[in-house]
């Protein structure tokens, strides 16, 4: 099975968005060794649905240990941080699960761009196809030396205003969208200021050209393309993946840039009640 190896400086990033509450990250520990069992994580987050902004916690994170697994933990976590939402008076949560549970308002499809297909099969990520080779796949994914889009550079906090307002009048034509501050743009695209030991994300901006982003999890990738040599803050079409349909637009954190936390491929659920699952 392909497990993710989660760094202290990704989940330090993931866990600490903007606004972040210390009540909502919740974990069980063994009384005598203090050694984690099982945990589960909240964060703050503002969702726009239609015309109107909840004010949301996302759940991430649940995880609970394999010798504890079949004891019925999970669902005590999910009761506990649901009440600590509720305290800060959060009634709506949005998260991801392995099945489908009544009613997803809309699902996500993940879309992977291979760079080093031959670690990703050997990891066990990539399955090699029954009609295909080792070296085929390897030649398929190759990647040139260079880029072919000129003037491509990293993203930097000159340009924070800018994205972020490119990102805003992008997510506009969709019905269920994150609502992004500038505070959080510049803590899920330039690495929260660079102010973790280990770097966690990349993000690269083309002042006529596209705006990209990717992080150690080797997620998706959508490329959003200006209609005309202008400005970054002008329109723009994007050649995202029919997924990206109006009412069904919706990964969590980046939509139209990237999916930068890797999750469940599953159903993408709100639930407007006291109860998470």
């Amino acid at each position: 099975m392909f497990r993710f190896n989660y760094s202290a400086s990704f989940l330090h990033w993931a866990l600490k968005a903007p606004g972040w509450i210390k009540n909502w990250h919740v974990g069980v520990r063994v009384t005598s060794t203090k050694k984690l069992v099982a945990f589960i994580s909240g964060i703050p987050v503002a969702l726009r649905v239609r015309e109107h902004v909840l004010q949301c916690s996302e759940i991430n994170f649940l995880c609970v240990h394999k010798k504890l697994r079949g004891k019925r933990l999970a669902p005590v976590l999910i009761k506990e941080v649901t009440r600590r939402c509720n305290l800060e008076s959060v009634w709506n949560a949005i998260y991801t699960v392995g099945v489908v549970l009544p009613k997803p308002i809309s699902t996500c499809r993940y879309f992977h761009r291979s760079l080093d297909w031959l670690k990703l099969h050997e990891t066990g990520f990539s399955p090699l196809p029954a009609t295909s080779t080792k070296a085929k796949q390897v030649t398929k994914y190759a990647l040139p030396a260079n880029t072919a889009t000129k003037g491509l550079r990293e993203m930097e906090a000159k340009d924070l205003d800018a994205v972020h307002d490119l990102f805003t009048r992008y997510m506009e034509r969709f019905d269920i969208v994150p609502k992004f501050t500038t505070e959080e743009v510049e803590h899920w695209l330039l690495n929260g200021g660079s102010k973790y030991d280990e770097r966690v994300v990349w993000t690269y901006v083309v002042e006529v050209g596209p705006l990209v982003a990717f992080d150690r999890s080797g997620a998706d990738c959508y490329v959003c393309r200006r209609k005309e040599r202008s400005p970054i803050s002008s329109p723009f079409t994007c050649s995202s993946p029919p997924s990206l349909e109006r009412r069904r637009p919706f990964v969590l954190r980046t939509s139209f840039i990237m999916l930068l936390r890797p999750l469940s491929a599953s159903p993408l659920m709100l639930r407007k009640s006291s109860r998470f699952a």
